[in-house]
């Protein structure tokens, strides 16, 4: 589980440093496949902080 928090992290910064660098210069259809991974990836990692303090609280 915890790689896989590790992957969703890498998987959000990527497209959020790109946007952040090189957005002016994209194509909208790289825009829109950036922010839709960034959105994806954030939602995913933002569950699985979610479950690790649910999962601590109960312990």
């Amino acid at each position: 589980m915890h790689v896989a928090v590790v992957v969703a992290l890498l998987g959000a910064l990527a497209p959020a440093a790109t946007l952040g660098i090189r957005a002016a210069q994209m194509s909208s259809l790289a825009l829109t496949v950036n922010i839709g991974m960034l959105v994806l990836c954030g939602g995913l990692l933002a569950l699985m902080v979610r479950s690790f303090v649910s999962a601590r609280r109960a312990a």
